[in-house]
């Protein structure tokens, strides 16, 4: 199914993928600390998002065998076209961010897993647009408490997908030594 490498990028571009995750990263904690709360939450996401295309592009070829691959128009999607919500359905899809929740169910936190928590981490990052602010949020605020609960969320999530990568390192040698 190898469809022209809709998951590769050259190294330079993946370097400065994780160096603007890093970026966005520090830019959240900035306007945490500024009380930037809304600007807060919309740079934790797009760190989140950074280092989901930074696992999609190492787990391409995992992504592609299962099937996970988003299309458009029966063609493979180039990989930093996809948007953050269908790396979180493929992450969810590739067990990298499991889910316990059903989309637009009610949220049960006992059921809710690191995917359901990123998910709303997704959604909060969306109130940069006014149409998504007025129509979801209009009565509440961005808070301090959104900001910090979001920063943690992501900061679990990058240790989820660190885990992945790392789990994915340790086979790939196993399977060398093996001679597979």
């Amino acid at each position: 199914m190898n469809t022209t490498n809709w998951f590769e990028l050259p190294e330079e571009q993946f370097n400065e993928l994780i160096k603007l995750g890093n970026m966005y990263r520090r830019e959240a904690l900035k306007c945490h600390k500024a009380k930037a709360y809304v600007a807060a939450c919309t740079c934790a996401g797009a760190a989140l998002e950074t280092m989901l295309i930074a696992i999609t592009h190492l787990l391409g070829e995992e992504v592609e065998a299962a099937g996970h691959v988003v299309k458009r128009r029966g063609k493979c999607k180039p990989l930093l076209n996809w948007t953050l919500r269908e790396l979180l359905i493929t992450a969810s899809a590739m067990n990298w961010l499991p889910r316990g929740l059903a989309d637009n169910s009610p949220w049960i936190s006992r059921q809710a897993k690191i995917g359901d928590y990123v998910e709303a981490l997704r959604q909060t990052r969306n109130l940069i647009h006014p149409a998504r602010y007025i129509e979801d949020h209009s009565s509440h605020r961005v808070t301090h408490r959104y900001a910090e609960h979001y920063r943690e969320i992501l900061d679990a999530a990058v240790r989820y997908l660190g885990a992945i990568v790392e789990e994915s390192l340790l086979k790939a040698l196993d399977d060398s030594e093996s001679g597979q």
